[in-house]
């Protein structure tokens, strides 16, 4: 079909700029679904997503490549067709909408053009399976269990001697697998004793492809095409009797000219022919294309390969990217319109009636039919990941550290490695999508060094960085903020505030403000009085916390210092804030009368942890403090003070109220 990409490019100009314009969806992922329908064909599919408008569906040219944008579609399934045989590739799924939101998550997978296996005998000999799964891309394996051996018209049954070590070696290292059988029925109970026989040496295990019926024998082809397919349906309904799926194999020419396809097509169908294709007109579930490759973890001999097509699916009623052709198609089923794929794509019908020669609107289309959408050219683009850059890493808590770095090109994932020592050795502790990581469950005051690897890994495909700069951090306790020092007779009042991860408070005191501290105590809450001090003599005091690390106090760093004089006489009580009556920028503040005070101190904030301002020392129990911001809460707390020669004892401070001025 003739198609007219140049009529349409200045609308295709404008197609990309609106698809650029797309957003994608904060959604859960799509979960994908692999199918072959054909060969050299890929189809996916995958669930619609709560709140998606559409799917945008990338893919790599080869696996070492970067994605490329492929299209947008309101379908939840898409066909890649005209693929190199052995080629491999790598897909993305993102869910997208129109409102702005942006793209948190999608799914990748790497998949083959075609879903490859082998089938093996005693003719390969001991396999080293290990080696087969970690450097082949073999998804299964079909075994055989045995094979028939005549003699006159007896037939015997034989066990392959290599069936139960490949099997049992096959499962173990994460093979799917099926058996088959070879056969030299030439007589129903020829198939019958065979198919039995099969089934009695199923015992035990699990299965997850067909049991195969070996139809090639030069012994079958001395009787009837009838014959041949009779004994095919004695040994396949009985093997589904049994409770396996059947699936019969044999060569292109016994089927042309020894068996009928349509006698025996309601099974599956493993049709051998050693050829670039398989130039058979019908459906067949695997098609056995060479029995001479050499794979590693074969070394007896070489080996059949064959190709596994989900053959009852179909790419009819699919948007269809043609590597070969560059080009994008819709790939039509029965009772599909012209408006059916407008929807499914999002372009116009007369977009498409122009890209296409003979199509016009309102015309039925029959199934299989191409219908020509835009030319699209893979460009390969090697990935290649920058390591991250200024990463730091700092103290989070008494027992975490926080580690940022810059955004990586190409990266999409990164991990985070760590030791205890510079050169140590670094173990991986976590892999994250983000730019920072918080290392949790630390020890407190023990160093910690981490270095960072950008990663760009879709589907299977993983590449990894270079290391980043070391960087090192120890995860320690904040120190305690001392919030008050209330003296009285020989004794000061000292309170703090209560420390997370910390096991106790050590407090210091002092005569002199910068140096001479000792250690006064070890306590386990926030307050502490110290006694049997001087009358009328000035102290500082200051507090550091600890955290218990093996029987071992580790602490942090001191507070701010404190100073308090003692007295002869004790400090009022506190007061009580009764009110605080908002205005046109001003509050005004009423609270109770101390008995034997001889003032109160007043303070206020804008919030009611911190930040606290004296605002003056007054005798009244009321005060409206004044050229306040208008519409804004303010706190306040008072003090009741004692004034002893010239000292003021200052009590502990009130309860806190705020109001919004006016």
């Amino acid at each position: 079909m003739k198609k007219r990409y140049a009529r349409v490019l200045s609308l295709l100009c404008a197609l990309c700029v609106w698809l650029s314009s797309i957003l994608q969806v904060s959604a859960a992922a799509p979960v994908i679904k692999v199918t072959h329908p054909e060969h050299n064909t890929i189809k996916l599919s995958w669930n619609a997503v709560a709140g998606a408008s559409g799917y945008n569906v990338y893919m790599s040219p080869t696996v070492n490549s970067q994605l490329q944008y492929i299209a947008s579609i309101n379908d939840t399934k898409m066909s890649f067709t005209g693929l190199s045989k052995s080629g491999k590739y790598n897909f993305k799924i993102v869910p997208y909408t129109v409102s702005g939101e942006v793209a948190s998550d999608a799914s990748s997978l790497t998949e083959t053009a075609n879903r490859q296996g082998i089938d093996i005998s005693k003719w390969q000999g001991n396999i080293d399976f290990a080696k087969l799964k970690a450097q082949t891309d073999v998804r299964f394996i079909i075994i055989r269990l045995g094979y028939s051996s005549v003699s006159g018209s007896n037939i015997t049954t034989n066990l392959d001697p290599y069936f139960k070590k490949n099997i049992e070696a096959a499962k173990a290292n994460g093979f799917k697998v099926g058996v088959y059988y070879y056969s030299k029925a030439t007589t129903k109970s020829h198939a019958m004793k065979e198919a039995n026989y099969v089934l009695s040496k199923l015992k035990g295990y699990q299965i997850d492809y067909p049991v195969g019926f070996d139809i090639e024998d030069a012994v079958q082809k001395k009787v009837s095409k009838a014959v041949n397919n009779l004994n095919v349906v004695t040994f396949c309904e009985a093997v589904k009797a049994g409770g396996y799926t059947p699936m019969v194999y044999t060569g292109l020419n016994f089927m042309n000219n020894y068996l009928d396809y349509n006698a025996i097509k309601q099974y599956d169908i493993w049709m051998a022919r050693y050829n670039s294709y398989l130039g058979y007109d019908n459906a067949v579930r695997m098609w056995q294309y060479s029995s001479s490759v050499v794979l590693p973890g074969i070394t007896a001999n070489t080996v059949d390969v064959n190709y596994e097509y989900d053959y009852k699916d179909t790419i009819n009623g699919t948007i269809v990217y043609d590597l070969s052709k560059k080009g994008l198609f819709y790939r039509t089923k029965s009772g599909d319109s012209l408006q059916i794929i407008s929807n499914k794509i999002g372009i116009s019908i007369n977009e498409i009636i122009a890209q296409n020669t003979g199509i016009t609107s309102g015309m039925q289309l029959s199934a299989g039919h191409e219908i020509g959408l835009r030319g699209i050219s893979m460009n390969v683009k090697p990935v290649s990941v920058a390591k991250p850059t200024s990463v730091k890493a700092k103290r989070a808590s008494a027992t975490s550290i926080k580690v940022t770095w810059k955004k990586a090109n190409n990266a999409n994932k990164y991990y985070v490695y760590r030791a205890t020592s510079k050169k140590g050795t670094y173990k991986k502790v976590k892999t994250v999508s983000s730019t920072s990581f918080t290392d949790t469950k630390l020890i407190t005051g023990k160093t910690y060094y981490y270095k960072i690897y950008s990663v760009y890994s879709v589907g299977s495909t993983v590449k990894k960085s270079s290391a980043s700069s070391v960087v090192s951090a120890k995860p320690t306790l904040s120190k305690p903020v001392m919030k008050t020092a209330v003296p009285d007779k020989k004794q000061v009042k000292l309170t703090w505030n209560k420390l997370s991860g910390a096991t106790g408070y050590r407090i210091y005191i002092s005569s002199k403000k910068s140096r001479g501290y000792k250690k006064v105590a070890d306590v386990k809450g926030t307050s502490y009085t110290v006694k049997k001090l001087k009358q009328n003599h000035n102290y500082y005091f200051k507090i550091k916390a600890y955290r218990t690390v093996n029987k071992t106090k580790v602490m942090s760093s001191a507070s701010s210092v404190k100073n308090a004089r003692t007295v002869h006489a004790k400090a009022p009580v506190k007061t009580t804030v009764k009110s605080v009556k908002a205005g046109k920028r001003k509050v005004t503040v009423s609270f109770k009368k101390v008995s034997k005070a001889s003032g109160y101190r007043v303070y206020i904030s804008t919030k009611k942890i911190g930040g606290y301002k004296k605002v003056k020392d007054i005798k009244k129990t009321s005060l409206t403090i004044s050229n306040l911001k208008s519409k804004k809460t303010y706190y306040v707390k008072v003090k009741a003070y004692k004034t002893v020669k010239r000292q003021k004892l200052v009590s502990a401070e009130s309860n806190i109220k705020s109001s919004k001025t006016k």
